[in-house]
């Protein structure tokens, strides 16, 4: 049995520390290393670490200061001793076989990467947001991707998306986080995705993902848009020089992108005119492409999306007051 080293940077979470730690023990999949790294907590962060090291030899506690998630993944990463690693945030918690099936599947498919689909939990663990449902493949169907299918189905965003958590990664094709960045997950899908030879999903929700107001890409200020924007920015140019035959799915993935920008933006009565022009700077690369390419890429687009197309090309004023309503509308609880 090969060892999996888990990474779970941690920085003041100490009311869901344990849920989290337990959920990791729990594992039916037992060869771990697991690297508690705490980033600096002030709270009992810390503590909780130690405590459960003393129960468990196959944790190891890393105290050190507080440089942000990136770097301490990086460390993690540095650190690490196992065949394959995943990432773990320290506020989540995964199914007791999650390592399991990630690693049976990557076995027996000759995979670079193994994923499951995730669930998005409140604070009381209450299901908000269920992948699996959205993916259009049956419950624990298993799907192989290669080459350029890995950045076709990553731009997608269906199955393959670019949050590190929800997956376990052969140690070969792991590179770098870019320290100091919020969005840092955008840059690394892209580069880790684009070493791996085979990729290899399964429908299956072994992942919970905590979403708190408190966390740091749920808080909406100018230097978390102009982040987010300078990320997806990267990517379409990215992808654009090396996967030109992608154009219509990368100009999909700046699309979604540019409206969650924008909405975020609208939120906030448009207060943060760079980011306005960030966004209107991508819409006009979208509008471009799809007065180009005609009907090339509305085929991938839901009917939202086609609407918000629509005011992007007609009315941007409309659009910015559209995405607003919307998005107050469903924090009324009135729009799913």
């Amino acid at each position: 049995m090969e060892k999996i080293s888990v990474v779970v940077p941690v920085y003041n979470v100490e009311e869901f520390l344990e849920s989290c730690i337990k959920s990791i023990l729990a594992q039916t999949y037992k060869n771990l290393e697991i690297l508690l790294l705490d980033d600096g907590s002030t709270d009992s962060s810390g503590k909780v670490c130690d405590e459960y090291a003393k129960k468990d030899n196959r944790i190891k506690v890393i105290h050190k200061k507080n440089e942000g998630i990136s770097a301490t993944r990086n460390l993690g990463i540095k650190i690490s001793t196992g065949e394959y690693l995943v990432f773990i945030d320290s506020d989540d918690y995964i199914t007791k076989d999650f390592c399991e099936i990630l690693y049976n599947n990557l076995k027996n498919t000759n995979s670079d990467i193994s994923i499951v689909s995730y669930c998005v939990v409140d604070e009381n663990k209450k299901v908000i947001y269920d992948a699996a449902k959205k993916t259009g493949l049956q419950d624990d169907q298993i799907v192989i991707y290669k080459s350029s299918a890995i950045i076709k189905e990553l731009l997608k965003q269906k199955t393959i998306k670019n949050f590190v958590w929800n997956k376990l990664f052969r140690k070969s094709v792991i590179c770098k986080f870019d320290v100091g960045k919020i969005y840092e997950d955008i840059s690394f899908s892209i580069d880790v995705f684009s070493k791996a030879s085979k990729v290899v999903y399964q429908n299956t929700n072994c992942y919970n993902y905590a979403k708190r107001n408190s966390s740091i890409t749920a808080t909406i200020t100018e230097n978390n848009l102009k982040q987010f924007s300078n990320a997806i920015g990267q990517r379409y140019k990215k992808i654009n020089e090396y996967y030109p035959k992608l154009s219509k799915y990368n100009i999909y993935a700046l699309l979604e992108s540019t409206l969650a920008l924008s909405t975020k933006n609208a939120m906030l009565n448009r207060k943060y005119k760079k980011i306005e022009r960030d966004c209107i700077k991508f819409i006009n690369i979208i509008l471009n492409y799809v007065k180009i390419n005609g009907n090339n890429v509305l085929h991938l687009l839901d009917d939202y999306q086609k609407l918000c197309i629509y005011l992007m090309k007609y009315n941007i004023d409309l659009y910015f007051s559209f995405l607003k309503e919307q998005q107050t509308l469903k924090l009324l609880g009135q729009l799913n």
